[in-house]
């Protein structure tokens, strides 16, 4: 189906909706959700910008803790585990594995942002509402919104006593957790709120070589925040946050091999089942991994962040302050044999990472004809990047296994990166008549990076080659600054239906990859948005819609090369589609909410793409391992995707029960960025459903189910770290969880 088949499709669709309710009396209407996506509350359906919208109440019931599961049900939003940390990609834009990458979609938690990928592992604890919001951010947002921004808001403490405890079990991934909440005044100016998470996880993936389910996953989480109204015009609001997430073994498993692999034994192949008659060489919730001279897989993480944020009121306006301190320091280690008993090579990571910032914005209050929001943004980063990539192959070697060197040692990475980095805004609007009014943005950017980077070997490593794979030590630095503007006009035929023209510029800096120090250029975007919000049947029925396209010049992109992951800069990226949500309250007992996206994220010129293991064997690539990837799609960019969702609550004497069914739907995409055929994750759609009863005294009890169809699918593929030649041809993958049924219980006070 072409892309043009596709937009003619869903706007039929669009259509039919429209006409379906129109066929309708309304019997109630919708709330409204409210967003910060403009930096100041306002109704979702007053905002030109196109958001996905997830209430902390939709959260809390479907008991998603993770981003992976969030962006399961938001059409054209992949989040998802690679190596190394998670990757955030939105319409077919985002950052690769590399850990020198800043995120292409930034995320902000109560206006604090943390760029690095490990900020999208904390679990959403008590949060008010997760917005998504799609295209480039440059202006408000600013650092690294270059394909959106993912915007956090936690609830606050409220005027009156409360409190709360829930309990949780799923099967399937055995997971247990248990939440508390306490919030409430402490005296007339001060309240606090105290939440606190724990949770244990037994695994999914059963691991034959130490009979166990694995990952085995702990996190846990206190967050604390304190509200002061210093006088009528002052409030301040401070929040202390740490948390902990402490994971064994890992969801990797082989995924594929050649025969080469396990049975031909020396010289033709490698004859692993001689070690392990346990192997797996697909993707089905089991692996034979152990690793006696590495030790067992892990991935350690602890937290901590302070943010103050203050408002004074002006005549007219209001100040805003928001001051951060962010660290986390982790400790990683990924196996790369994905067999028991080979010791073949691992990847161990250290990082610790401290960020400081502070933002101030004048507001303008939302009356009148003229509103303006004006900041300045400063941040200083610090990382400091232990790596060891660590090999032992001489056994292999010694039994005559094909192109295996003789390595025995590691390859050493040790490094430390400063960034500074500046911002200054001013987004303006002006109501040019009852009906139209205009919006104009512009944002200065400056980052400035100073890396020392040091690579050597740590034992006897006969890696072939010269500069790029020997030792070396470098300082390099960096400044990257850009101006961009965006500007919108919105148009108000009347109360109920808006539609608006956005065109905007964005702006990514720069960067040095953490394995070879090599630099990447800078990245920008140029996009345009046209979009439809309408209200109809009485407030009944709200219907969305997107049409929009962005052109990227020199995307940022990393793939797997041989044993690396290699940066560089795609010439020219292309991401354009359609996206169309809506709500209904078909009664007052029922509603009906759905969204479903058309995407076409493709290289427009792209040279020097990388090489995958298939294209090697199969003798695409050039002699410096490289192919032409112009017109080829960009990876996790499915043709199509959404979501239906349907909820309905009644009573049942005194006790309230409500039921939900949901179902996410995907085409297929590719999860690797050489596009191996391999990574491709097929079509497929998963059934959610939830049934609660609720009493009138507090307390509550829900069946949940998640992945209900059971669907086998992955988030990542890619190639073995070391046999990847054509008579072994290995890959490997991270599988999803499979069919989970939890029961949830709740006491509120």
């Amino acid at each position: 189906m072409s892309f043009k088949q596709k937009q003619t499709s869903l706007q039929l669709l669009t259509l039919a909706l429209c006409g379906s309710a129109a066929g309708l009396l309304s019997a109630a209407q919708l709330d409204e959700i409210i967003v910060t996506a403009q930096k100041r509350a306002q109704s979702l359906q007053d905002v030109p910008i196109s958001v996905a919208v997830a209430t902390g109440e939709k959260l809390e019931h479907y008991a998603v803790n993770g981003m992976e599961e969030l962006s399961a049900s938001m059409p054209n939003v992949h989040i998802g585990e690679n190596a190394t940390q998670d990757s955030v990609t939105i319409r077919g834009i985002g950052s690769g594995a590399n850990q020198g990458f800043e995120q292409s979609v930034g995320t902000f938690v109560d206006g604090v942002y943390f760029g690095r990928g490990r900020s999208s592992r904390a679990p959403f604890l008590d949060a008010e509402r997760v917005e998504v919001l799609k295209g480039p951010q440059g202006v408000l947002f600013g650092k690294n919104t270059i394909a959106g921004a993912l915007n956090i808001t936690t609830r606050l403490p409220g005027d009156e006593f409360e409190g709360s405890v829930q309990a949780e079990y799923f099967d399937g991934t055995e997971t247990t957790a248990v939440t508390a909440v306490l919030s409430g005044p402490l005296s007339e100016r001060l309240a606090a709120r105290v939440v606190t998470r724990y949770s244990d996880m037994q695994g999914y993936v059963y691991n034959f070589a130490n009979n166990s389910d694995e990952p085995s996953e702990r996190e846990q989480l206190v967050r604390a925040t304190l509200i002061y109204a210093v006088n009528e015009d002052l409030e301040l609001v401070a929040k202390l946050e740490r948390s902990s997430f402490d994971q064994d073994g890992r969801t990797f498993q082989l995924a594929r091999a050649g025969a080469g692999y396990f049975t031909a034994a020396p010289p033709n192949g490698i004859g692993l089942n001689i070690y392990d008659p346990n192997y797996e060489a697909e993707l089905d919730y089991r692996r034979s991994v152990n690793s006696a001279a590495f030790g067992d897989e892990y991935d350690n993480t602890d937290a901590e962040n302070f943010t103050l944020t203050a408002r004074y009121q002006l005549h007219n306006a209001q100040l805003v302050s928001v001051t951060s301190q962010v660290g986390y320091d982790y400790s990683n280690l990924v196996g790369g044999h994905f067999i028991a008993n080979v010791d073949l090579g691992v990847k161990m990571y250290q990082e610790e990472l401290t960020q400081r910032s502070q933002e101030l914005r004048l507001e303008s209050d939302l009356d009148g004809n003229w509103q303006y929001v004006a900041g300045l943004f400063y941040q200083t980063e610090r990382i400091d990047h232990h790596q060891d990539f660590a090999f032992n192959t001489s056994f292999i070697f010694a039994e005559g296994a094909p192109g295996v060197p003789p390595w025995n040692g590691a390859r050493v990475f040790e490094l430390e990166q400063d960034i500074d980095s500046l911002g200054l805004f001013l987004q303006s609007s002006w109501q040019l008549s009852d009906q139209l009014s205009a919006t104009l943005g512009l944002r200065y950017t400056r980052d400035e990076k100073e890396l020392s980077f040091a690579r050597y070997r740590d034992g006897v490593v006969g890696w072939p080659g010269g500069d790029s794979l020997g030792d070396f030590a470098v300082e390099r630095s960096r400044t990257d600054s850009d101006v961009t503007p965006s500007f919108n006009l919105q148009w108000q035929p009347n109360d109920d239906v808006m539609l608006y023209v956005t065109l905007a510029q964005g702006f990514k800096s720069g960067g040095f990859d953490f394995e070879t120090a090599k630099e990447f250029e800078e990245e920008s975007v140029d996009a345009i948005e046209l979009g439809v919000k309408s209200t109809l049947r009485d407030g009944s029925l709200e219907l969305n819609a997107a049409l929009f396209r962005s052109e990227f010049t020199d995307l940022q992109t990393a793939a797997w090369v041989i044993d690396h992951f290699e940066t560089g800069n795609a010439g020219k990226s292309l991401t354009q589609g359609l996206e169309v949500d809506f709500r209904w309250q078909l009664s007052a007992a029922v509603n009906l909410s759905g969204s479903v996206a058309l995407l076409d994220a493709k290289f427009d010129e792209f040279r020097d793409g990388y090489c995958s293991g298939w294209g090697a064997r199969n003798g695409v690539c050039s002699a410096s391992l490289s192919y032409d990837q112009t017109g080829d799609p960009l990876q996790f960019a499915p043709d199509y995707s959404g979501s239906l969702n349907l909820e309905y609550v009644t009573f049942v004497g005194a006790l309230e029960l409500s039921a939900a069914l949901g179902v996410d739907f995907t085409d297929a995409y590719y999860t690797a960025a050489d596009l191996d055929p391999v990574s491709e994750q097929a079509a497929f759609a998963k059934l959610n459903a939830r049934i609660e009863l609720a009493s009138n005294d507090g307390w509550s009890l829900a069946l949940v189910g998640k992945n209900l169809t059971d669907k086998e699918t992955t988030t990542w593929v890619n190639d073995h770290p070391v046999f990847n030649a054509a008579a072994l041809e290995a890959y490997f993958a991270s599988i999803d969880p499979p069919r989970s049924l939890g029961l949830q219980a709740k006491y509120n006070f």
